[in-house]
This record gives structure tokens, sequence and C-alpha cells, in this order.
């Protein structure tokens, strides 16, 4: 498994450059205010995709190694779902932008439409890479994308067009990946039949999900909207990159394990081997902590490094937020790509939204509450309560569909190889700059492995040899 997991590695390494800089880049050339409203335009949009078409994108990784033998018909049935149900998508944009940002923001609402039907046909070509195991056709759509989007929005911003401009810079980026993704793997099976049972069971699977998902959704950018409402835009404006930082730094890391380890999951749950299935899904949980947690740890405790990579207007807002979305984001992590592949493969997703669903309750409960007293704090609150409430219920329900085991030695070993690699850099914790981040980072990484290895050598070679 480490090896298919290593290829997505490199597959996402580019892509997650880029992100950094972009992330860094855009805060320096946008205001709060531009930077709250380009964050609120994506919000929206990645809002609507959540409705509407993630689901279909969860149900390739799920369906694709199934009709493997049919793939012209299988192609054609998505397409055949996507188009449609992406034209609602994109007049919802329309009207929800329209309607919050005003009729007469013409080039803003066609910036968000634009940019959600680049994304959702992007992330759609993500996962059927992803189900095909195509590492390498992943980061080079990946790359693409983040390049070119990098390189338009800064150009856009630079000239003066604000957080519309950038809105669009990445809307172009999408088009771009988009176009190679249709040449590489569409355009070869045009005029191909569909199967209308396969559409149903796409449906099937895919519709319960679309719940859950918007729902994830209002957990991670509630906070946003409700900081526009209750405050101002400009305090979305300096939340939003400090959450971002957090999860393009964690979610990547997890992101890798998932897409190397999910399609292994899959297979396992197809073999109707009891042990291959629990000796995987060890393997799953214990690579996913082994990135996760020290990652959370080095991101809390190196918060006045980290938070350097924003502009000078953002970083001191980061430097308080950044603990505490760290500790959130493992929390969505461990839940999202560990404990919800007990609905998934037990193609129970009901069970899957009512998890979210209380989570996105509590969510929205305590940010009403504790925005107006804490501002900006009590929404990264809000956010590590939300969290933890749908790691813990969708552990307990998940045992009733699909029980996946929790390998308590490893996490122990983990565990003990990030204490130790804390208390290494606890002395060094408040120095700043770039070059002190990299060595700072460097030092802990080669502490971290050198302890785990020392002390996890069995794990490791089941890993490698997978």
């Amino acid at each position: 498994m480490l090896t298919s997991v290593a290829r997505y590695a490199v597959a996402r390494g580019v892509p997650g450059l880029v992100n950094f800089v972009a992330l860094a880049l855009f805060t320096r050339l946008l205001d709060e205010y531009e930077y709250g409203r380009y964050t609120l335009i994506v919000a929206g949009s990645a809002l609507a995709y959540a409705l509407l078409l993630q689901w279909l994108s969860q149900g390739i990784l799920r369906l694709a190694a199934p009709y493997a033998g049919g793939r012209g018909m299988f192609l054609a049935t998505v397409a055949r779902l996507f188009l449609p149900i992406l034209l609602v998508a994109a007049v919802a944009m329309a009207v929800g932008t329209g309607i919050t940002a005003g009729w007469h923001r013409g080039w803003l609402i066609a910036a968000g439409v634009g940019l959600l039907c680049a994304q959702s046909w992007h992330d759609l070509n993500l996962g059927l890479a992803t189900a095909d195991q195509l590492p390498q056709r992943y980061g080079g759509l990946s790359a693409i994308r983040a390049l070119a989007s990098l390189t338009l929005g800064a150009l856009a911003a630079s000239a003066g067009w604000g957080g519309t401009g950038v809105v669009a810079g990445v809307a172009v980026g999408g088009v771009l990946s988009g176009a190679w993704a249709y040449w590489l793997a569409w355009r070869p099976f045009r005029g191909a039949a569909v199967d209308p049972a396969l559409k149903t069971e796409l449906f099937r699977y895919g519709i319960p999900l679309a719940g859950a998902f918007v729902l994830a959704y209002v957990i991670s950018a509630a906070d946003r909207f409700l900081l526009a409402a209750l405050i101002s835009p400009s305090a979305a404006g300096v939340y939003a990159p400090a959450y971002d930082l957090v999860l393009q730094a964690m979610a990547a890391l997890m992101m890798v394990v998932n897409l190397g380890a999910y399609p292994l999951a899959v297979a396992a749950m197809e073999s109707g081997q009891t042990e291959v299935r629990l000796r995987q899904f060890r393997q799953h949980a214990t690579l996913l902590l082994a990135v996760a947690v020290p990652a959370a740890a080095g991101i809390a405790l190196l918060a006045p490094s980290v938070s350097g990579i924003l502009g000078p207007r953002f970083s001191p807002s980061a430097r308080e937020l950044l603990p505490l979305l760290a500790v959130a984001q493992l929390f969505a992590g461990i839940k999202g790509y560990y404990f919800d592949l007990s609905f998934q493969l037990g193609r129970s997703t009901r069970l899957q939204f009512l998890t979210v669903a209380v989570a996105a309750l509590v969510n929205i409960v305590l940010n009403l509450l504790l925005i107006p007293r804490m501002g900006i704090r009590g929404a990264a609150y809000a956010t590590v309560a939300a969290y933890l409430a749908g790691l813990l219920l969708s552990w307990r329900l998940g045992r009733k569909v699909l029980a996946l085991p929790i390998p308590y030695g490893a996490v122990a070993r983990i565990g003990f190889a990030t204490i130790g690699m804390c208390l290494v850099l606890v002395p060094f914790r408040k120095g700043e700059g770039p070059l002190f981040l990299a060595g700072q980072v460097g030092v802990g990484i080669a502490v971290y492995l050198l302890l785990l290895v020392l002390v996890a050598r069995g794990e490791l070679r089941r890993l490698t040899a997978q």
C-alpha cells in the first residue's frame, strides 16, 4: 500500500506546493475585504457542487471497478447524469450570487458560475483517475489547474481586478485541465450507449451522500458566511486564509493516503475475504494516523512560523487560530478518510448523512453563540467541537454497518514518535521566517521518522510490502 500512496504523494506534490504559493501570494495582493469576497464566492461554488454533483464523483470511486469491462457505457452514463445536473447547479450559482452580491455585479456572477463548472468537471475527472489508479493523470490534471490558477489569478489581482479577478483566474485554470481530461479519457468513447441500470445504481449509492456532502461543507464553510453576516466580510477574509492554510497542509497529506488506499479497500471488500479486508483497514488507519497526527502537532506547535506564510494582514490572526484549526482538521480527516468507510464500503450512506447532520447542527449553533462573544476564535472553537462530534458518532454508528479495526498498538507508537518530535522542536518554536520554518520542518520530520523506525519497524515493513 505504501507504494500506491507514494505515487499519489508525488502526484500531489507539485500542485500542493503551488497552492501554498497561491495562498501566500493572494494574501499579499488582496486586502481583507477583497479576500473575503473571493473566499465567499469560492465557498458558494463549493456549496453548489457539494449539493448537486459531489455524490457523482463519489459514485465513480465506488462503482468504476465493478464496471471496468464496459468503460464506454460507464462514461456515457456518468456524462448523461453530469451535464443536466451541472446546468441546474450553474443556474443556482448565478441566482445565489445575484441575490447576495447584487445583480449588477455581472462579472462576479459569471466568474462564480465559471468556477463552479470548471471545478465540477475537474473533480469528476480526478475521481475517475483515482478509481482507475492513475496517479500520473491525477497529478497532471492537478498541476495544470494549480499552475494556471496561480498565474492567471495573480495577474488579475495585480491588474487591480480584486477578488473577482482571482476567481476568474482559478476558473480558467480549471477549464484548461478539464480540456485535457476530456481529450484523454472521454473523447475515445463518444457515442457510447447509456446503461439505465448503472444510472439507477449511481443514484441509489450517491444521492444519500449528497446531503452528507452539503452538511460536511456547512461545517467547513458556515463559519465564513456567519462571520460575514454577524461581523463583516473582512472578518471572513481574515479567518479564511488560516483555515485554508491548515486545510491545504493536512488535507493534502490525508488525501494522498486516501487516494492510494481507497481503491485497495474497495478491492479488499470485493474479495469477500475477512482477513484480507481487516488487514487492509488496519494498514489504512495506521498510515493515515502516521501522517496526520505529526502534521497536526507540528502546525499547532510551530504556529508562529507557519503563520508567516500568509501576508502581514493575515498572519497575526492565523498565529492564534492555527492550533485550534489543526486539531479540527485532524478530527475531520480521521472521520472522513477512515471511519466513514464503514458507510461507503458497506453501502449504507444514509447513516453517514446522520453523522454529518449532527456535526453541522453543533457547528451552526456554536457559531451563533460564540462568534458574537469571541469573534473569529469562536468560529474556530465551533469547528473543533463539530468535527469531534461527527468523529465520535461516525465511529459509533459505523460499527453497526462495517466494523473497522483500530490499531491501538500503532496509535501508541505514532503518539510516542510525535511527542518526541515536539520535545525536540519546543526550544525553537518561536523562531520566524521562511528559512527558520524550513529548518524546523526538516528537523521535525527527521526526528519523527527516526523514532518511528525505532518503535514501529514491523508496521513499516508490512506497509512497504503491500
